[in-house]
């Protein structure tokens, strides 16, 4: 592999804000997808908290019920897609990770049968890295939020003064698969944890024009249907081979193309592969067909 010289591009948010209950997560969310685009789409887990906001923008609600296995949240962002979306909310991604059904029992269970329960967590963690990799490779924006645990300032008196947020509930290190991550205060403050140049380290209330500022940055650079194919996309591909009904010669071929694929072509090709039972050399033929129109 070459080196070449480093050009920004136009990129899609990948966003994790966290905190404790009542921080306004949720709120704030739907403040700043508001401002990215019109068609937004949320995945609650929140057993219908999330609808509370509808009042403040216009959104699509899709609720996850336990158990939170991974697989659920990559179905909905799956569905997302097939309904563009253009802006994804998943809240709490945190009962990915801790809820009934979600990695930790995964893991927990796995562990039953192994002398070293850590052992397990090589069957469990590729549950967390596939669902970790569909939200990277979702063709839109994606905004997840995340619990966190609490903790309290005392004051003199022994009272409590604040509740301030202390740990993520997710996988440790998550924070660094986002390219913004904001941590919540009690009175609704955001401060950048994790930034990309525009915010600074003064703590801010999130609001519609947050999501514009961001939006501004990301749509600065050449445009996302020049990357190539990325390396995730290219291995999704491949795990669906096994449903292309073709001569080998046709097979050949078809391998071929998807190998000149760019980045906004394989995830039109990786859709149509999800929707098909079997994919025959004709629906090749069309489907690069309707790609070259594009």
């Amino acid at each position: 592999m070459a080196f070449h010289k480093a050009e920004r591009k136009k990129g899609k948010l990948r966003l994790m804000i966290y905190g404790g209950p009542g921080f306004g997560k949720t709120f704030s969310s739907i403040l700043i997808a508001s401002g990215m685009g019109n068609n937004i789409g949320l995945i609650g887990t929140e057993r219908g908290s999330e609808e509370l906001y509808g009042d403040i923008a216009s959104y699509q609600v899709s609720n996850i019920t336990p158990p939170y296995d991974p697989q659920k949240f990559i179905e909905e962002l799956n569905d997302a897609e097939k309904q563009k979306f253009d802006v994804v909310i998943i809240d709490s991604f945190s009962h990915a990770w801790m809820g009934e059904g979600g990695v930790l029992d995964i893991h927990n269970a796995f562990s039953k049968s192994q002398k070293n329960p850590f052992s397990a967590w090589k069957d469990a963690t590729p549950f967390q890295n596939k669902l970790m990799d569909r939200i990277l490779s979702y063709p839109g924006h994606i905004i997840c939020c995340v619990r966190a645990k609490t903790g309290y300032t005392v004051g003199n008196d022994n009272k409590i003064t604040k509740k301030t947020t202390l740990d993520p509930i997710q996988r440790p290190g998550t924070e660094y698969e986002f390219r913004i991550v904001f941590e919540m205060s009690d009175d609704h403050y955001a401060t950048a944890v994790k930034d990309i140049g525009i915010f600074g380290s003064t703590p801010f209330v999130p609001t519609k024009e947050t999501g514009k500022k961001i939006l501004d940055w990301l749509e600065t650079g050449s445009s996302i249907e020049e990357l190539p194919m990325s390396q995730n996309q290219s291995e999704e591909i491949r795990n669906m081979k096994e449903k292309i009904d073709c001569t080998p010669v046709q097979g050949k071929l078809i391998a071929d193309w998807f190998k000149t694929l760019n980045f906004d072509q394989a995830q039109k090709v990786i859709v149509r592969l999800r929707e098909a039972d079997i994919f025959t050399f004709s629906d090749y033929e069309s489907l690069r067909e309707e790609l070259k129109n594009d």
